[in-house]
């Protein structure tokens, strides 16, 4: 009888190690797709923004003509709000 009962607590931690085993697998998956998710998004949101910028790249021209004083990192950032202030703009515009 001991046996028996030995025989049954070593399948029921068997199981439980491999249902743990499961329930790891599965949340890293989860976490692999969210982070995968996540990094997509931040992705094509640079890539937008560089695409709106490079759109604007007149303005940016204009900005170092007008203010030469300015380094290219900081014209490149007031282009960038720039565009991002037409684009919510025109967001606003179509969405009423």
């Amino acid at each position: 009888m001991e046996k028996s009962a030995l025989r049954i607590l070593s399948c029921l931690s068997m199981k439980q190690t491999t249902a743990v085993k499961a329930l790891l697998d599965l949340l890293g998956s989860a976490v692999d797709v969210i982070l995968g998710g996540l990094i997509d998004l931040i992705t094509n949101l640079v890539e937008s923004l560089k695409q709106l910028v490079d759109l604007f790249g007149t303005v940016g021209e204009a900005f170092q003509v007008l203010w030469t004083w300015l380094p290219p990192e900081i014209t490149a950032i007031l282009v960038a709000g720039v565009s991002i202030f037409v684009f919510v703009a025109l967001l606003k515009f179509f969405m009423k």
